[in-house]
């Protein structure tokens, strides 16, 4: 290290370039000083850069030379002007020169981390370091939106962006672990890489904060040990965490932060990891320090009077950040942690204020937004104070039915709130595609920003050593081609896999699914390699849209989980005769077409995420459920009918509660007309639209039929479901069929051809539920199967193995349920079809041309016989 200086003396050392011709051989000279550097660092952090060295200086300026490296553009922008008289070779010499001045840059931010944490330890402070570092933050591209850099993840600027960014998040959090303030970190608050969540590096963000709040978890766990009985203190907690917490507070109050939004990132993206790194006695002594300030920032709105612009609108943010706060520091706390650790917080305190802001709009139409916000986080805080602190009393239920619930309505005063708690409009899909997009692309951006710097001394080497932004390059190409390969979640597309056992082998759908191949040999997908998962009651339930994210929507599922998990799971031989005053109130409201459907909507996911919980509840929860999650597929005369992700979880809670104990749980429901007519409806609609335009797998079709299964088992009888069920899947399929006969180019036959094959076996499908069910064969409905059987015999005679082998099993289902339950007479031309079919597929000679291959025609033979 000592000898490092004398690098200066050398004849050859370039210490400023001048032209463009010394930036390479600066660049070359910067990153062999790196090289030496690293392994010192490694070795001895502190000894190598300690200031009694005779080298400090010239290795902290060089250092800080690095990290503004491209500061020489300049020289590069000066030489552009000569490209066009250079030719492609001049321009090649501008363009290497400005990637090996930016490459160099993100060489030296992996070992920035080391010369903070220098800079701190030591109390110097050094102004050159940190204004290269602002300067690093202020050119990065990490100002652009998100939407700046679609279709650019694998660029050099993009891969650049993500090393620099792990570099400054290291330092940060290098600063923060040497006891230093907050501001290293607010100084990101600037950027729109914490300011939009939306932001392409925000996970890795997150990421990056997580853990440094994990590590200070472990340390706060050390220093509060044996504290929590007799109560934790605010300056008891590391120093890291109070200087957060701390400068969070301290924006309270402050205009410009609130104005620039710092305010609300620091609330929103920096305080969060932090807190849930807190136990709840930790909380409970931050609430106490915070209690004050967050109080006054939302009194403030209302000793404001009758203010309009953009002071209102400062307000109204203050207070919704405040209330953010609030409930993220209520959740966790218990009676004893608040009583211990906050003696001066109490229940009462929070229910005044938050019924205030629930009543309250905007002075000016231009802040109804804001004040929309505020009354939601009003209504969450307000809500984790009962549930979380006053769980154990007896009054939880009362208070909850009439404090919260009962204000969904928006009844008198509170009409404010009910319009606040039903934004935003949600445009209800699949998500089980969605969010495997979004895991996707989540997931590279955390990758790839995991290229960046070194976030310890004691890591191995780090990746610009031995990779090179060509390197990354193809890495990034590498993950783009492993991100098309189908996600194995533990997500809604998995929720169903427990009713397979249930379901057995007897089903043509299980046969079809769990063991096949498809037409050129290779195995398909089966159902049997989905990973098990619990029912909705668990994580089934993804949380993907706005209706999970808004802030009320996040509340009544705490309110439900925490009041649900006081019931029990209950004796199903034992059924309870009424229901807890809290629940009643919930299905009332849910059940009220005058209530915004938004509410019904996150009132239902709310229970459908406790389904295992409410099954002695289940023959008046379903009712309501069903009624509300129907009312998202009204469709106009003629229109294709497309499933969502909340009518198919409703399908599977009560598929989940239809195979619990033999059905009891759902015992007498039918008896009731308006649950018999939502439960006609659902099953129907899920019928119908078992496979639409919007499916994007085979796995949303299964899926389904999985969730449909032990419906149609219970209750196609006391329904009267019938055949027609498939008529629209039919009809489709030939549809698509007749435009794949016309001539076109061979994309569209393609796309026709799969639409052809998708829809047939969805009727196949639901028709094999459907013979299942051999009471529907009785009396006189033989006659209403007819139309079915000429298209089941045509999907027969495709060539297309999965298609012909689930009609045949279909077939084979049917005349057992003929066999069993009808005169042979009303089936015998069904039989001569039959016999017809399958002799022409082995000897030929009919009206489609050439015969399948005989062990196919037999296979086919064997999966009918085998019903």
């Amino acid at each position: 290290a000592n000898s490092l200086g004398h690098l200066s003396e050398q004849q050859l050392w370039v210490a400023t370039p001048k032209s463009l011709e010394d930036v390479h051989r600066w660049v070359q000279q910067r990153r062999f000083l790196l090289h030496v550097l690293w392994p010192l660092l490694q070795m001895d952090e502190e000894a190598t850069l300690s200031a009694q060295r005779k080298s400090h200086a010239f290795i902290l300026d060089e250092f800080i030379a690095c990290i503004a490296a491209p500061k020489y553009h300049r020289l590069c922008n000066a030489a552009s002007a000569g490209e066009l008289a250079g030719g492609a070779d001049a321009v090649a010499t501008v363009a290497h020169a400005k990637g090996d001045l930016n490459a160099l840059q993100a060489d030296a931010m992996a070992m920035l981390p080391a010369f903070v944490r220098r800079t701190w330890r030591a109390g110097d402070g050094n102004s050159a370091l940190a204004l290269a570092v602002a300067d690093v933050r202020n050119d990065l591209p990490m100002q652009q939106s998100a939407s700046a850099w679609m279709g650019r993840e694998g660029s050099p600027e993009f891969l650049r962006m993500g090393r620099l960014v792990g570099g400054l998040l290291a330092a940060s959090r290098a600063a923060l672990n040497e006891h230093a303030d907050a501001s290293v970190l607010q100084k990101l608050l600037q950027s729109s890489l914490l300011r939009d969540p939306q932001h392409v590096l925000a996970p890795a963000v997150d990421e990056a904060v997580n853990e440094w709040a994990t590590d200070v978890a472990k340390k706060m766990g050390e220093e509060t040990a044996g504290q929590a009985a007799a109560g934790v203190r605010f300056k008891d907690l590391p120093g890291e965490v109070r200087s957060v917490l701390s400068t969070c507070l301290g924006l309270f109050g402050d205009s410009d932060a609130v104005w620039e939004g710092d305010l609300r990132c620091a609330c929103e993206r920096l305080v969060p990891p932090v807190l849930r790194a807190c136990g709840g006695a930790a909380r409970a002594a931050v609430l106490e320090r915070a209690r004050d300030t967050l109080f006054g920032a939302i009194d403030a709105v209302a000793q404001a009077g009758h203010c309009v612009g953009e002071r209102e609108a400062d307000l109204l943010t203050m207070a919704a950040c405040a209330w953010w706060l609030l409930a993220d520091l209520l959740a966790d706390c218990t009676a004893s942690d608040v009583k211990s650790s906050a003696p001066s917080f109490k229940t009462p305190d929070v229910l005044k204020r938050a019924e205030a802001a629930m009543k309250r709009g905007a002075n000016d139409t231009a802040n109804a937004a804001a004040a929309a916000e505020v009354a939601a986080r009003a209504f969450a805080a307000l809500s984790r104070a009962f549930v979380c602190l006053n769980i154990a009393s007896p009054k939880v239920g009362t208070w909850v039915a009439d404090r919260l619930i009962e204000r969904l309505r928006g009844e008198g005063d509170y009409v404010a709130f009910a319009n606040a708690a039903s934004m935003p409009d949600v445009q209800l899909d699949l998500q089980v595609e969605m969010a495997e997009m979004s895991f996707t692309r989540k997931r590279r951006a955390q990758l790839k920003a995991a290229w960046g710097a070194s976030t310890s001394a004691a890591e191995k080497r780090p990746a610009w050593m031995n990779a090179t932004i060509a390197s990354q390059a193809i890495e990034v190409a590498k993950l783009n081609a492993g991100s098309a390969k189908p996600r194995s979640d533990g997500g809604r597309s998995a929720t169903l896999a427990t009713l397979t056992a249930a379901e057995g082998a007897s089903s043509a759908s299980m046969l079809t699914h769990t063991q096949e191949q498809d037409d050129e040999g290779g195995e398909s997908h089966a159902a049997a390699e989905l990973e098990p998962a619990a029912m909705c009651g668990g994580e089934g339930v993804l949380e993907d849209d706005a209706l999970d994210r808004h802030p009320v929507g996040r509340s009544l599922r705490l309110i439900v989980q925490r009041l649900a998990s006081r019931i029990g799971t209950g004796d199903a031989t034992d059924p309870p005769t009424s229901l807890p005053e809290w629940l009643e109130s919930v299905l009332d409201v849910m059940d009220d077409n005058a209530v915004h459907l938004n509410l019904r909507l996150m009132l239902a996911k709310a229970l459908l995420r406790v389904s295992d919980l409410l099954a002695p509840f289940s023959r008046w929860v379903f009712g309501p459920i069903a009624r509300a999650v129907l009312a998202t597929v009204s469709q106009a005369p003629g229109e294709e009918p497309h499933l969502n992700y909340i009518v198919r979880d409703a399908l599977a809670s009560a598929s989940d509660w239809i195979t619990r104990d033999g059905g009891n749980a759902l015992e007498g429901m039918l008896r009731q007309q308006r649950a018999r007519q939502a439960a006609h409806e659902l099953v129907m609609f899920g019928c119908r639209a078992a496979w639409s335009s919007k499916c994007s797998s085979n796995r949303t079709l299964e899926d389904t039929i999985r969730a449909l299964a032990p419906l149609v088992s219970a209750w196609a009888a006391d329904l009267g479901l019938g055949p027609e069920l498939v008529a629209g899947h039919f009809q489709t399929a030939e549809v698509a069929f007749q435009r794949f006969e016309q001539p076109g180019s061979s994309e569209a036959k393609k796309k026709a051809l799969d639409t052809w094959q998708q829809h047939t076996l969805a009727a196949l499908h639901v028709l094999s539920l459907l013979a299942r069910e051999m009471e529907l064969f009785a009396g006189d409905t033989v006659d209403a199967w007819a139309p079915a059987w000429p298209r089941m015999l045509a999907a027969i005679r495709s060539k297309r193995k999965k298609v012909r082998v689930l009609a045949a099993e279909t077939l084979g289902l049917c005349l057992a349920g003929l066999h069993a339950r009808a005169p042979r007479a009303d089936y015998s031309t069904l039989l001569r079809l039959a016999r017809g079919c399958f002799t022409e597929l082995l000897f030929g000679g009919g009206a489609r041309g050439a015969a399948l291959p005989a062990a196919e025609v037999i296979i086919a033979i064997a999966a009918a016989s085998m019903h």
